[in-house]
C-alpha cells in the first residue's frame, strides 16, 4: 500500500511538472528567451537595403552608414484567433514594438559587426500575423570602423562591407536565408565616390566542422572621384611650379638684384606650403606617404631646385656671364618639362 503511495505521489509530481513547464512555455516573458524550435535552427529571411552613407572619414577610419533591415521568420506559438482579435495583423511601433520584443516575442537580437558604439534606431515596426508570421522592420545609423588603404588617394578604391549577425545564437538556432524578392540595396548618390559594386550576401552559419554565426553583409566597391583634386591641387601645382620658371626669363643684366628673381622663386614654395595645409587637415596622420604626399614632396623638391638655379645664376654671372646665360637658357626649357615628367612618373609608379 505504502508502495503505490509512493508511486501516486511520483506521477503527480511528474505531471505537475509537465504541466507547469508547458504553462510556462506559453508565458511572453519565457516566449521572449527562447527560440521558436529548439530542435533545429529557425529560418530568418534578412533584408538588407535602401543604404545610404553619409560620410567616409579617412582620419577616424569609419563610415556613417543608414540602411533599413527587414526580418522574417515563423512562430507558432504567436498564432492567435483573428476572428477573436479583431485584426488578422498585430502592429506594434517605435517604443511599443522594442516592448513586445523584450517582452513577448523572440527575436534574433542582432548586432552590425564593427560598429563604433551601438546603432541608432530611427525607426522600428514589428508586425505579427495570425498565422504566427513575424515581419521586423527597422531603419538605423552606425558608425562603421573601417581600414581605408590610402597609397593611392586621390585615386584610391576601397571595399567597405557592413555586417549584421545575431548577438548571441548561433547556426544552430538561427539561420539566416536571402530574401524571395531581392532589394536594390543602395539608394546613395554620392558626390566624391563612385559605386562600382553593390551585394548582399546571406551566409546561414553551417559549415562542415560545425556553426559559426548567420550573417547578412553588405559589400560596397567605392572609387574616389580625383577630378577635384586634379582641378583644384594637382593642375594648380603644375601651373605654379611652371609659372615659378619665368625666373629665367628674366635678363640677368636688366634685372642684376636676385631679389626680384628670389622673390618668384620662394612665392613658389609658400604656395607649395598652403597646399600641403589644405590636404594635411584632411587626412589622417599615416605612417606612409600617399600619391598626393609624392605629388607635394615632388612640387617641394622643384620649388627648391628654382632657388638653388636662382642662387647658381646669380652668382655665376658675375665671373662668367656667357656661361650663366648659357645655364639660364637650359633651365628655361628644361625645368618645365623635368616636372611634368617626374609627375607623370609618380603617377604611373604610385
Amino acid at each position: 500500500m505504502r508502495a503505490r503511495r509512493w508511486l501516486l505521489a511520483a506521477v503527480l509530481v511528474c505531471v505537475q511538472t509537465v504541466l507547469t513547464t508547458a504553462a510556462a512555455a506559453e508565458e511572453p516573458s519565457l516566449r521572449a528567451l527562447t527560440p521558436p524550435d529548439l530542435t533545429a535552427p529557425t529560418p530568418v529571411e534578412v533584408s538588407l537595403y535602401d543604404v545610404q552613407i553619409y560620410r567616409i572619414d579617412e582620419r577616424e577610419q569609419t563610415f556613417e552608414v543608414g540602411a533599413r533591415l527587414l526580418l522574417k521568420w515563423y512562430d507558432g506559438r504567436l498564432a492567435f484567433d483573428a476572428a477573436e482579435a479583431g485584426t488578422a495583423v498585430r502592429i506594434y511601433q517605435g517604443e511599443a514594438a522594442a516592448d513586445t520584443l523584450d517582452q513577448e516575442v523572440w527575436w534574433p537580437s542582432l548586432e552590425i559587426a564593427d560598429s563604433r558604439g551601438p546603432r541608432q534606431r530611427l525607426h522600428v515596426e514589428l508586425r505579427v500575423g495570425a498565422n504566427g508570421f513575424v515581419a521586423y522592420d527597422e531603419r538605423f545609423n552606425a558608425a562603421i570602423v573601417q581600414d581605408f588603404d590610402l597609397d593611392a588617394f586621390p585615386f584610391d578604391a576601397h571595399e567597405v562591407s557592413l555586417s549584421i549577425e545575431p548577438f548571441t545564437y548561433d547556426g544552430s538556432a538561427v539561420a539566416f536565408v536571402a530574401p524571395e524578392a531581392e532589394y536594390d540595396p543602395i539608394s546613395w548618390q554620392p558626390t566624391e565616390w563612385r559605386i562600382n559594386r553593390s551585394e548582399v550576401l546571406v551566409d546561414d552559419g553551417a559549415y562542415e566542422e560545425g556553426y559559426g554565426f548567420s550573417s547578412a553583409t553588405l559589400f560596397l566597391e567605392i572609387e574616389r572621384v580625383s577630378a577635384h583634386y586634379m582641378w583644384k591641387i594637382v593642375l594648380p601645382l603644375l601651373l605654379i611650379i611652371c609659372v615659378s620658371s619665368s625666373v629665367y626669363w628674366l635678363d640677368l643684366e636688366r634685372f642684376p638684384d636676385p631679389g626680384d628673381r628670389l622673390s618668384v622663386a620662394f612665392t613658389a614654395i609658400l604656395t607649395v606650403v598652403a597646399f600641403d595645409f589644405v590636404t594635411a587637415d584632411s587626412l589622417p596622420k599615416l605612417g606612409y606617404t600617399t600619391l598626393l604626399d609624392q605629388v607635394l614632396i615632388l612640387a617641394y623638391l622643384f620649388a627648391a631646385l628654382n632657388v638653388a638655379g636662382v642662387v647658381v645664376t646669380t652668382a655665376l654671372s658675375k665671373r662668367r656671364p656667357a656661361a650663366a646665360q648659357r645655364l639660364v637658357t637650359a633651365l628655361r626649357w628644361l625645368y618645365p618639362p623635368a616636372f611634368v615628367v617626374c609627375l607623370l612618373v609618380v603617377f604611373v609608379i604610385g
